[in-house]
């Protein structure tokens, strides 16, 4: 993750951290792993392919704006993995402070870091990870307010269309690509409402 130069990550870094930060609180919700196993499951701050390294499967998250046609993909090794994967991908609307249901960085991580409070290994981790990602509490995040949409899940198998560095030629060392959001639609597992 980058800063920009009035010390706050770029907007773009933000989105996706929004993004992220949306799934994880979702994990903590389910319930079904531990605060813990969630938090070092986010491996997005440490430069993993995936966003998400849980023990049965991997989390490849995306922000795109809700009238995107397409979702980047930032490099070969994103979308392969050697055990299940899914990609999800959250529409985030630009919004403002008084937007019901609007959410900031700083209000996010704040909520997350209240769950993970019962667990100081948990929060912890949480902790160390936001600094990896160079995310500070900042009064300059709250100018950028957004509202999270319904989030897509897709399974990435056998015949999802990706690059990967197995299907193309030996030579392509480097590659960054767009999907539309159109040719997914065979692979949608679930479509459910953001957190509020």
């Amino acid at each position: 993750f980058e800063l920009s130069g009035n010390g706050l990550l770029s907007l773009e870094k933000i989105r996706g951290m929004i993004a992220e930060l949306s799934v994880m609180e979702e994990l903590v919700n389910a319930g079904q792993y531990s605060l813990a196993t969630i938090a070092g499951s986010w491996m997005g701050p440490l430069g993993h392919e995936q966003d998400f390294c849980l023990p049965d499967q991997n989390l490849e998250v995306k922000a795109i704006r809700p009238t995107a046609k397409e979702v980047q993909i930032a490099s070969l090794r994103q979308l392969a993995s050697e055990q299940k994967l899914l990609l999800e991908i959250l529409p985030l609307e630009d919004a403002t402070a008084d937007s019901t249901g609007s959410v900031n960085l700083n209000m996010l991580t704040a909520r997350l870091e209240g769950r993970m409070a019962p667990d100081q290994n948990a929060l912890k981790i949480f902790r160390d990870r936001l600094l990896e990602a160079g995310y500070v509490e900042q009064p300059g995040y709250e100018k950028f307010q957004f509202l999270v949409g319904n989030k897509s899940t897709y399974l990435v198998s056998d015949k999802f269309p990706r690059l990967t560095p197995s299907t193309v030629d030996e030579g392509i060392s480097k590659a960054s690509y767009s999907l539309t959001l159109d040719s997914l639609t065979d692979f949608i597992i679930t479509q459910s409402p953001s957190n509020e």
